[in-house]
């Protein structure tokens, strides 16, 4: 109960902090879930699953490469690529979360 109240905590902080550094991305954002939901919905369900069948073959052509002493640039590639999956993620939970009219990080952004 502890840590799931401390994870919420540091989510909610992450999301006031990314909402009022980049105000206008989380706005688009916003927009985009609000305008277009089907789109942002099917865009949000399909880039986790792609991302399962694709991070596998990267991985096989990889280790192939490195066994051919080619280099590690495919590890490197698996690496951001599964960065940038968690930082879209969360940008979609902070911009979804603020495009709600009462939302906590919507009211703080506004006030600044």
């Amino acid at each position: 109960m502890l840590r799931a109240f401390g994870t919420a905590i540091v989510l909610a902080l992450l999301a006031l902090c990314v909402t009022a550094l980049w105000r206008e991305p989380v706005e688009r954002v916003s927009k985009t879930i609000t305008n277009a939901a089907a789109a942002s919905w099917g865009v949000g369900v399909l880039t986790p699953l792609a991302f399962v069948f694709i991070i596998p073959i990267l991985a096989v052509i990889s280790a192939i490469l490195t066994i051919v002493c080619i280099g590690l640039f495919g590890f490197g590639l698996i690496a951001a690529a599964s960065v940038a999956l968690m930082i879209a993620g969360l940008m979609g939970w902070i911009a979804l979360g603020s495009s709600s009219p009462t939302g906590c990080s919507a009211r703080w952004a506004r006030s600044l």
